[in-house]
């Protein structure tokens, strides 16, 4: 990490915490700076930063600018704007999954990352779509298990790359979104706002920082 990458981070968090002020005060305006904010500043850390795969971290890139339309999608109200939200999400994902593949796999640690990420998505995703299609939406069935597809091999993949950092990124990537599948179609989750989108940042700061090895 340069020098400036670290004060770029350093910066993207200041920003991250003016965004959970205003989850915890119910602030648009806080949010509205903050959370687009943090995207912009790391995708500035991940251009200033000495990266083992240049491809990799172009790919990111992607994956952040992806998820700056997701942030600002998921800002407006009204389903339409989740919905897309949704899929700059998805898009995001799949392009972090090519980036993991463009940064290596290790097949021995794939063997091991994939069945575990499995049983743990069956086990959490099943209980999702069964409240998804009991409560007559079974439109949103195959996006949602699209997504839950996709999440799930970005996961299985930093987990393969051997590259601690990434794996806990993605971890933290898969449990934010996890919570907000929950709190939105199975059961409201009051004190969930604040733990999803702390997790969401760590876990975007940490891909990025997954870039240096």
């Amino acid at each position: 990490m340069t020098p400036v990458a670290w004060a770029l981070l350093a910066l993207a968090g200041a920003f991250a915490i003016a965004d959970w002020l205003g989850v915890v005060h119910a602030d648009r305006r806080l949010r509205w700076v903050g959370k687009p904010g943090v995207m912009v500043l790391l995708m500035a850390v991940a251009l200033a930063l000495h990266p083992v795969s240049e491809n990799q971290r172009n790919i990111f890139l992607a994956a952040l600018l992806l998820s700056l339309f997701g942030d600002i999608y998921l800002l407006l109200s009204g389903e339409r704007w989740f919905i897309a939200g949704l899929a700059a999400f998805l898009a995001a994902h799949l392009a972090y999954i090519a980036g993991f593949v463009a940064g290596g796999v290790r097949p021995g640690l794939l063997a091991i990352s994939a069945p575990a990420v499995a049983l743990v998505s069956v086990l959490a995703g099943s209980r999702i779509l069964i409240s998804v299609r009991s409560s007559g939406g079974g439109w949103r069935l195959a996006p949602l298990a699209l997504y839950l597809l996709a999440i799930s091999t970005m996961v299985a993949l930093a987990a393969a790359g051997g590259r601690p950092l990434a794996l806990a990124g993605a971890a933290l990537f898969y449990v934010s979104d996890g919570l907000i599948a929950w709190s939105r179609f199975v059961r409201p989750l009051p004190w969930a706002p604040l733990p999803i989108i702390v997790a969401y940042h760590l876990a975007q700061a940490a891909l990025v920082v997954s870039l240096t090895g």
